[in-house]
């Protein structure tokens, strides 16, 4: 696929066409991109686009296809695109981010009443398939102004979601790319993973807007979260490689994570943002060089 562009371009859309490969055909895009460039990926992008659109406009609305289509495949090219652009994955952490904020700014000022409506779709939807129980009865002993609230966190959540297919297809064309080109490089990118003390400030802002039920604030603190919990399994990761033994630590790590998502995944946004003042790899490093003195 890399050398030839007809050849990609078979590729892409028939995983757009065949069913739950979509995630596939987004990192065939973002594997094009981050070799050849804007102008090449941005063929592969506009061909997956109409294919996914004219398969979703038989059983969606016209404009449901659209926004379906583009978000299946647009975020994760943008991503490429920064990423080849300017090598830096911080920077794509900050377009996803300002892209995310972008576009619950255009919803809460040009059509907010969607917000609302996809709260109601979800609560229907559970309640056909009796899913969420607890979620269906504390919605249902909520007030309009509650209501709005939990709307919000829903469309956030959603964003965050997309944002998070679209990062596992660019670090899967990543991982390809550097097994291709280097060997090794792809490890060393994730386990650099972390945040600045000016993205801590923004959390705290954001959370403290949150609490204060300022729409946009929670609209945008789910993806936030993401970015945190990301630079926190870095940080985890970081630290196993230390070990002789990855394996274990991390089967147990994922069964516990798996098992304990409400415990864990405050747990890895804690370490992220910890990360973020004390830089533990630093602390890590010089315990390291301290132990081989010693043995020497």
């Amino acid at each position: 696929m890399l050398t030839n562009d007809i050849y990609a371009l078979f590729n892409t859309v028939m995983l757009v066409i065949l069913p739950f490969t979509g995630w596939m055909a987004a990192s065939v895009i973002a594997l094009i991109t981050l070799k050849k460039g804007l102008k090449t990926g941005g063929l592969l992008l506009i061909a997956a686009l109409f294919a996914n659109f004219f398969m979703l406009k038989s059983s969606l609305p016209l404009n449901a296809a659209i926004v379906g289509a583009l978000l299946s495949y647009l975020p994760c090219y943008l991503a490429a695109g920064t990423l080849y652009l300017t090598k830096s994955w911080r920077t794509v952490a900050c377009m996803l981010f300002l892209l995310v904020l972008s576009a619950m700014c255009t919803l809460q000022t040009m059509n907010p009443e969607f917000i609302t409506q996809q709260y109601i779709v979800v609560c229907n939807m559970l309640a056909q398939l009796q899913l969420g129980d607890a979620f269906l009865a504390l919605s249902k002993g909520a007030s309009p102004a509650e209501q709005t609230i939990f709307a919000n966190y829903l469309i956030g959540a959603q964003a965050a979601g997309v944002v998070l297919s679209s990062l596992i297809s660019l670090a899967i064309a990543r991982f390809i790319q550097a097994k291709l080109y280097y060997p090794g490089g792809f490890k060393l990118e994730m386990r650099a993973l972390r945040g600045m003390k000016v993205d801590l400030v923004l959390i705290i802002a954001i959370l403290f807007a949150a609490k204060q039920h300022y729409l946009l604030a929670i609209d945008v603190l789910p993806i936030v979260l993401l970015f945190f919990f990301i630079a926190g399994i870095s940080l985890w990761f970081d630290c196993m490689a230390t070990r002789r033994n990855l394996f274990a630590p991390m089967l147990i790590a994922s069964v516990v994570l798996g098992f304990f998502p409400q415990i864990m995944l405050p747990v890895y946004v804690l370490l992220g943002s910890l990360d973020t003042l004390f830089n533990f790899r630093l602390y890590l490093l010089t315990n390291a060089d301290k132990a081989i003195r010693e043995v020497k």
